[in-house]
């Protein structure tokens, strides 16, 4: 799904192409016509336009991200291609780190979505429908920190051929990134119509993303571990 959306629609990374920039207007249009609204405004779509690095260093390597994960993470494929999965490791690694380098250019530039999707709302206002008020920028700041402490953490263990570590740290790693996903089925399942109803589901649809697939991780890590599994003491192979 997350690489559906990244390479087919609305695929930013290839906002500024004429013929995209005419296929996404043309799409926003026609959900606007049969639906009434769109669940985001139209520059959230395009606000990358303009910005080379953000595309190419963020949204774009996130597309071969997430089409490693089912690869790297399946245990069977792991046995069976081994040299692969190598090799799939260093790719993956690759992408996570030239993702956070987009990351670092987008927070710096102020493209995150308080300061850039919502212009005619401050940033400060209509964040969240929950009752605590949280402050999203320095919250998915350490997010970020924490996508670049699991991959490598995995890639230390994986190099000391621990594989009980290295799953661990690999199963943290992807909730850290593939948040995401959820996010945008919330965006889309809750389908706000107004700007500030927009901008508050995108905030919560973040929270619930993070908390969710963060908590599946965990629950993951404790499947595995649990020593009725038998995977304990293995080594990487």
């Amino acid at each position: 799904m997350m690489v559906l959306w990244i390479l087919g629609l609305p695929a930013t990374w290839r906002a500024g192409w004429a013929w995209h920039d005419r296929l996404v207007a043309a799409w926003y249009e026609r959900s606007i016509q049969t639906l009434g609204h769109f669940p985001t405004p139209l520059n959230l779509i395009t606000k990358y336009k303009g910005h080379s690095v953000a595309q190419l260093c963020h949204t774009l390597p996130g597309a071969l991200w997430a089409a490693l994960i089912p690869f790297q993470l399946h245990p069977v494929a792991r046995r069976r291609f081994r040299r692969a999965h190598r090799l799939g490791g260093y790719v993956f690694t690759g992408s996570a780190y030239l993702m956070m380098v987009g990351f670092a250019y987008i927070d710096a530039k102020g493209l995150v979505y308080l300061h850039s999707d919502f212009p005619q709302i401050h940033p400060d206002h209509n964040t969240t429908r929950f009752p605590v008020h949280v402050p999203h920028e320095p919250v998915f700041r350490m997010v970020a920190w924490w996508f670049v402490v699991t991959i490598s953490l995995a890639v230390w263990h994986a190099v000391h051929r621990r594989v009980k570590e290295h799953r661990r740290w690999m199963l943290r790693h992807v909730a850290s990134g593939i948040w995401v996903a959820v996010q945008r089925l919330v965006v889309i399942l809750v389908s706000s119509a107004t700007p500030a109803d927009q901008k508050k589901t995108f905030g919560d649809g973040a929270l619930i993303g993070v908390a969710l697939a963060c908590s599946a991780a965990e629950i993951a890590v404790w499947c595995y571990e649990r020593p009725a599994g038998g995977v304990r003491g293995k080594k990487v192979v």
